[in-house]
């Protein structure tokens, strides 16, 4: 049997890599592997918030938490040594980190899994939405991450792309680079995809994420641009960002200067069934964002059939497909023009849905999802691979 520590020390930021953190955990009850025995390093976060007490009950004897990492200033060092002592102690075969990359070097085979575009994908339109001191702290801090994944030999990934990209331009071994499409949560599975929305006075709009890449400092403009050229006043936005978040100042900002208080509502942080609600009560998903590696929010437009505007850049192609209507990044005009139409045009609506349904059935099947990356996992801890 291959033991396998879970390091999930550095899941503290809300959002869709972090749903998927919590998903995989809780799978590795829901669906048993009688070849790996799992141990699990979480944060404060995850188990304050997001872990069950039935789940942490069935795993007890196996399951540590530390404080939410990296934390270099107070107990960076003190998680690490407490890290290794553990790994030592259980003899485990592979650490897998779900939000890698890791910072910290582990005398077993790592995994990890790659998650931040900034790394290696970073373009002309994500530089953009940094100012200048956040574009500099930035640079510095890719080289840093670039120097941290080149340390690790394994590699899980969620596009074709981002593999490339490894190989590419860190020079990565390309068989040592596993492709495991996202997948929907496997909460999804029990939740109606059927529309609620009685209020018809809205056209409903989602706008999902958070993160200066996510582009949603756009809306206003968008919101401004449909009432003075178009006299549209009734596109509201939804998103769902937490007060910390540095763009919705921004957003706050230029709602008080376009006088649109209505046309934009933050939900805050949401959990998935909650979201799903809102998904539920929407008419159109937007998706202005600039850099990803692979976006829940895409597969989770397909699934709650909502007719979708979305940047056309390779990561929002690759999975929505022709499913979907693009627009340039960063157009202001383009993007109205896209959701105007959207919105006007039924026949056109109920075609993407249609094509969405097809598309979605490659990223339906959250066991396959799950044993897929255990299998790579075994096979590391296997010693069959370099």
């Amino acid at each position: 049997m291959i033991k396998v520590l879970i390091n999930a020390t550095n899941a503290r930021n809300v959002g869709g890599g972090l749903q998927v953190v919590v998903n995989f955990i809780l799978a590795t009850l829901k669906i048993p592997r009688c070849d790996i025995e799992w141990f699990y390093a979480v944060s404060k976060c995850l188990d304050e918030v997001y872990l069950p007490e039935s789940f942490k009950e069935n795993v007890a004897g196996r399951y540590y938490v530390f404080p939410n990492q990296p934390d270099f200033r107070h107990t960076y060092r003190k998680v690490q040594k407490q890290l290794y002592i553990l790994e030592a102690e259980n003899e485990i075969d592979v650490v897998f980190t779900p939000l890698g990359p890791s910072y910290h070097f582990f005398k077993s085979r790592e995994v990890i899994r790659f998650v931040n575009a900034w790394v290696i994908s970073a373009n002309k339109y994500s530089w953009s939405t940094l100012r200048w001191k956040a574009k500099m702290k930035m640079r510095l801090h890719n080289v840093l991450l670039r120097y941290l994944i080149k340390q690790k030999r394994f590699i899980i990934t969620q596009t074709n792309i981002i593999k490339k990209d490894l190989i590419d331009k860190l020079d990565f071994n390309p068989n040592n680079i596993k492709v495991v499409c996202n997948v929907l949560p496997a909460i999804y599975s029990s939740i109606s995809r059927e529309h609620m929305k009685s209020d018809k006075s809205w056209v409903d709009i989602t706008a999902i994420g958070g993160g200066e890449h996510k582009n949603l400092d756009i809306i206003p403009d968008i919101i401004n641009l449909l009432k003075i050229k178009y006299g549209i006043t009734n596109f509201r936005f939804h998103i769902t960002l937490p007060n910390s978040s540095p763009v919705l100042p921004v957003i706050n900002h230029k709602v008080e200067e376009f006088q649109c208080p209505d046309c934009i509502v933050n939900h805050g942080n949401l959990k998935q069934t909650e979201l799903a609600d809102l998904y539920r009560n929407s008419d159109i998903c937007f998706l202005p964002s600039v850099l990803e590696v692979f976006s829940a929010s895409t597969i989770e437009a397909m699934f709650f059939k909502l007719p979708t505007v979305a940047t056309k850049l390779p990561f929002n192609t690759e999975v929505f497909n022709d499913s979907c209507l693009y627009y340039e990044p960063m157009n202001v005009a383009q993007a109205a023009e896209k959701l105007i139409h959207l919105a006007e045009d039924y026949a056109l609506r109920q075609e993407l849905v249609t094509r969405m349904d097809h598309q979605l059935k490659q990223f339906s099947n959250f066991e396959n999802y799950f044993n897929d990356t255990v299998d790579f996992l075994a096979k590391v801890g296997r010693g069959e691979l370099d």
